[in-house]
């Protein structure tokens, strides 16, 4: 085989210089020059690079006169540019080239998985696309659909186009298609804009905006569905749905920041029928409205916020906001003396719902001083505290009261290599000037539906006429590919322990519950590829339990299996809005394992034993090669049906749930190298964290 050096030889001494010679590289076997008509044939073998483009064919032209580049039966490929293929003839001039009778593919794999037949394709040098006509595509040699014309990206850099739509299927909604196009506006900040068909629902619409500046991040969603078919007929009235969420968090100068995250909705059903962007497939239980200011020092802090809450329960009373809260804090930065000064004074509004909305205005106040000295070395650490904390609570009564006290720690450190044993002692002794309480201003109960946000959110102050010991030991060991640690101790109030409630169905009525003083033991355990976390408390007096046991498995390949089992007896809570002792017992397990080489089994299940059923579960397979992944899950979910209980304005029946269960079918399809549809069914699964 000649090189194309030998080539360059020839031309240079018969004059012939072509003028996208420089941009050529060439090898070939046989080589012709037709000196008058300036055309060099190739022959036998041929490689050419030119610009952006490499070609293999039996023969292939070279016409200079022209500046054509012509060839049949070639094999392309667009370097850096994400496309292969080959085709019957091929026509190259200047920054444009033109193919016939083409099988092309942009899958970065080494056999045929999918590809597009087209009669015609034409790249350009100056534009990052494609464009075809009378094109079919093709997975594993089977015809799927026809292409008559269209375009297709040739990198993997962010352009404005449609994306692959979503679709799915559920009993409530039939189907459900969704075709986002993506604006890339600049870089860095993008949009995209997603046209929304819901079979028994109508037309809907989704945009979502995401920035990044120097100093500030965020994005803004809002979706809407204008005359929903099946919600004017259930509720016999016109509808205009929507929803919107936004969060933004930022630096505006060296020590100032805000933070805002916003969200909320036309109805109390939204979410539920909708879904959408702005929270995921997971429901939740509260809208969070908060904007937070802060100014962070090296010892002192300031923060300026508003911050509430909307309940998705339309006929709880629990909303809460507070507007607006101002706190600062204080910290001398000295290595023994220990001195804190906090404080915090508050506006809230209780009460108010989709449903209700009479609400109660409450302020509150505190000043809280701390003053304690710390002895401490490598052996053991010891300190004392002496307590001042002043509080003012207005509830149609003003309730203003002092508390003094005292508190002491010691630490002894007990150390080898990579383990540490700890004994600790823990003693505080608080007595309140005034006997009256002071509560949280509101807590938000675990609702026994799997989906529904179980983390309670408190806010305010706990019992502050309690004097408490507590004491125990803690042991850890760490070494290079393990951990482990273990927490045994035991609290005592040494005399009552109590906390007041402000029942909000009733004016001005304190309910008082006794706190559980347990025996509590913590640990953690990870090794290789597993990890262990769990908790037991118990307390025979006040007949109080909890045990919380939760595991993780991971295996090759990102997969996993993971559960948590919680069991929780005598808790004291808010359940809509009535002071209860519930008792929880639930199992949540997610499970995503590959079967053998291609496929992968994903199953997600929620089990609450007090209700004896299974309250939301997930089966779904996927299959991967290097060219493609596609997945299939059918998914049920249940929770209180909150629209018959607003028709018959009552929250129970039967003292049971009306359930609402929704069942539905995820399908999704990535095409490497091209794109998605859907979302990857191993995403339904969160896998469980242990921190």
């Amino acid at each position: 085989m000649n090189s194309y050096k030998s080539i360059l030889l020839l031309l240079l001494f018969s004059n012939l210089l072509f003028s996208q010679l420089e941009e050529i590289d060439f090898n070939a076997g046989k080589a012709e020059l037709d000196g008058e008509n300036k055309v060099l044939k190739l022959s036998e073998s041929v490689e050419i690079f030119f610009n952006d483009f490499f070609l293999q064919a039996d023969e292939i032209s070279l016409d200079s006169s022209k500046e054509i580049l012509s060839g049949e039966n070639i094999r392309f490929d667009l370097i850096g540019r994400n496309a292969y293929g080959k085709a019957d003839e091929i026509l190259i001039q200047k920054d444009k080239a033109q193919f016939k009778g083409v099988e092309m593919s942009l899958c970065p794999c080494k056999k045929r998985i999918w590809w597009v037949e087209t009669d015609e394709l034409s790249f350009s040098s100056q534009e990052d696309f494609g464009n075809f006509v009378g094109g079919r595509f093709y997975i594993y040699d089977t015809p799927i659909f026809l292409l008559p014309a269209g375009k297709f990206p040739l990198t993997t850099e962010k352009r404005s186009g449609i994306l692959l739509p979503e679709l799915s299927y559920s009993n409530k909604n039939g189907f459900d298609l969704e075709i986002p196009y993506y604006l890339n506006l600049a870089s860095n900040y993008d949009m995209t804009i997603s046209p929304r068909y819901i079979e028994e629902r109508g037309l809907a619409f989704t945009s979502n905006l995401r920035y990044l500046t120097k100093n500030s991040a965020g994005s803004f969603n809002f979706s809407s569905l204008f005359n929903d078919i099946n919600y004017e007929r259930l509720f016999n009235t016109e509808s205009n749905r929507w929803g919107i969420s936004f969060q933004h968090t930022g630096e505006i100068t060296d020590n100032l920041y805000i933070d805002i995250d916003y969200s909320n909705v036309s109805d109390f059903l939204y979410i539920r029928d909708l879904g959408s962007d702005l929270y995921g497939d997971e429901k939740t239980v509260a809208l969070p409205q908060n904007i937070n200011l802060s100014w962070i020092g090296e010892s002192a802090s300031i923060q300026v916020r508003a911050f509430s809450f909307k309940l998705i329960d339309p006929f709880s009373q629990n909303q809460f906001r507070s507007i607006p809260e101002v706190s600062f804090g204080y910290v001398l930065p000295h290595e023994n003396i220990i001195f804190r000064l906090n404080g915090e004074a508050a506006s809230f509004d209780r009460g108010g719902s989709f449903i209700f909305k009479k609400t109660k205005k409450v302020q509150t106040g505190k000043l809280n001083l701390r003053l304690g000295y710390k002895f401490s070395n490598s052996a053991f650490d010891a300190r004392i505290f002496l307590t001042n904390d002043t509080h003012y609570v207005s509830d149609d009564e003003d309730i203003f009261f002092n508390t003094k006290g005292m508190e002491s720690r010691f630490i002894l450190n007990l150390a080898k290599s990579n383990e540490y044993l700890k004994p600790f002692f823990n003693f505080s002794f608080k007595k309140t000037e005034n006997d009256k309480y002071v509560n949280p201003i509101y807590v938000v109960s675990r609702i026994p539906f799997s989906n529904m946000d179980n983390s309670s959110l408190e806010h305010g102050y706990a019992n502050l006429n309690k004097n408490q010991l507590k004491l125990g030991l803690f042991w850890e060991r760490s070494k290079q590919s393990s951990f482990a640690s273990l927490t045994f101790g035991l609290t005592s109030s040494l005399g009552k322990s109590e906390i007041g409630f402000l029942d909000t169905s009733k004016e001005n009525n304190f309910v008082v519950y006794d706190l559980p003083e347990p025996i509590f033991i913590n640990w953690r355990w990870d090794k290789n590829n597993i990890a262990l976390k769990g908790n037991f408390q118990f307390d025979e007096d006040e007949d109080f339990s909890s045990f919380d046991l939760r595991a993780r498995f991971a295996f090759q390949d990102n997969k996993y299996f993971s559960f948590e089992y919680l069991e929780m007896e005598n808790r004291n809570s808010f359940l809509f809005n009535q002071l209860s002792k519930e008792k929880l017992s639930f199992l949540t397990s997610g499970f995503d394992v590959r079967l053998e080489k291609n496929w992968s089994f994903v199953t997600k299940l929620y089990y609450d034993f007090e209700l004896k059923k299974v309250t939301d579960n997930l089966v779904g397979l996927e299959y991967e090669d290097e060219g493609l992944l596609v997945g299939f899950a059918f998914r049920q979910s249940k929770e209180p049906d909150w629209r018959k209980m607003f028709l018959q304005q009552s929250r129970f029946q039967d003292q049971l749930y009306p359930e609402y269960s929704q069942e539905g079918i995820r399908i999704y399809l990535e095409l490497k190298g091209l794109g998605s549809i859907g979302q990857k069914i191993n995403q339904y699964i969160k896998p469980l964290k242990l921190q």
